[in-house]
């Protein structure tokens, strides 16, 4: 295993934070736009949203440096897969401690499954 092997994961790992920051300022123009409506329903699909959004962030950032790089194609739910899971249990976490950390705990806990990802596409190859 060579070094740039090695960098281009961690560059497709940082394109994906990238990625999910993006989304996830998109999702929190959303939440402060619709923090007047007092439905329940729409306060919990705020909530529940996080983590998908943050998901499909990482997704993507992987895919655009997937198709800049040249390098292999995946599909967006075998990708997704790893980031939803990472930022679930990461909201899970961190809204027990408070709701407003949820951001903390999907960035931590999705920026560790995809670093996992990583590791075990490198140990499968």
């Amino acid at each position: 295993m060579n070094d740039r092997y090695v960098w281009g994961k961690l560059m497709r790992v940082g394109i994906s934070v990238l990625g999910a920051g993006i989304f996830h300022t998109a999702w929190l123009a959303v939440f402060i736009l619709t923090s007047k409506l007092e439905s329940r329903w729409i306060r919990g699909a705020r909530w529940i949203l996080v983590p998908m959004v943050t998901a499909a962030g990482f997704t993507v950032g992987v895919q655009i440096f997937d198709h800049f790089a040249g390098t292999r194609k995946n599909k967006f739910l075998h990708v997704y897969f790893w980031p939803l899971i990472g930022c679930a249990i990461g909201a899970i976490a961190a809204f027990s401690f408070g709701p407003m950390l949820i951001g903390f705990g999907t960035f931590g806990a999705g920026t560790a499954s995809m670093l996992l990802r990583e590791f075990a596409l490198l140990i499968l190859q």
